[in-house]
């Protein structure tokens, strides 16, 4: 069994209403099903709840980045 390690980056801004918004992140491996959530000025609470969710554990959290990482097994070829 082959094991994949997924990460994901968010770097994000507070808005005027102080709503958390993404500025830019980074993906390594798979951040499906909520790849589509990972854009530019989109809802940094939507995609993080949609991550965790799908297995992936919240890492690190600073001023204004937050990592995550997910394990997958998956069958050898």
């Amino acid at each position: 069994m082959a094991v994949h390690t997924d990460l994901v980056t968010i770097r994000f801004r507070h808005n005027t209403s102080r709503v958390p918004i993404i500025t830019g992140f980074c993906v390594i491996g798979s951040a499906s099903p909520c790849r589509n959530l990972l854009v530019i000025n989109g809802s940094v609470r939507r995609v993080s709840r949609c991550l965790r969710r799908n297995g992936f554990v919240l890492l690190s959290s600073h001023r204004n980045s937050l990592l995550f990482r997910r394990t997958r097994h998956t069958p050898s070829c």
